[in-house]
């Protein structure tokens, strides 16, 4: 049985960009207001490495999914990072180019996630 969506012909199989758009925008607009004093407030920093992971997942697994193999590779040590700082969230304040880095690979994370929705949308 196939689930259509608002009465597009195309059926919802294409679940994982959506949860990859929606983890990357959450943590992008997350960081473009996170404040200095964020480490009285680890909960929130918690919050935001758990969706930065779920969008470096699926950076993973459109790298392995395409032939792109070299996306999947930064996003296994952005995966581990954002692991780590699920559990130690004072990290992320202090390294400003880790910061940077997690960012990019987000911000990659969404840029694939929206082309790959745009080519299976268009699919016939």
């Amino acid at each position: 049985m196939e689930i259509y969506f608002y009465g597009l012909t195309t059926p919802i199989w294409w679940w994982p960009e959506g949860l990859g758009i929606t983890s990357a925008a959450i943590y992008l607009s997350a960081i473009k207001t996170m404040v200095k004093d964020a480490p009285g407030r680890p909960h929130r920093m918690r919050l935001l490495a758990f969706a930065g992971g779920l969008a470096s997942l699926y950076l993973f697994y459109f790298g392995l999914q395409v032939p792109l193999m070299l996306l999947a590779f930064p996003a296994v040590a952005a995966l581990i990072v954002f692991g780590v700082l699920i559990f130690y969230p004072r990290l992320f304040l202090k390294w400003p180019s880790l910061r940077t880095y997690l960012t990019t690979c987000v911000a990659t994370s969404l840029i694939c996630a929206l082309s790959q929705l745009v080519h299976l949308l268009s699919l016939p």
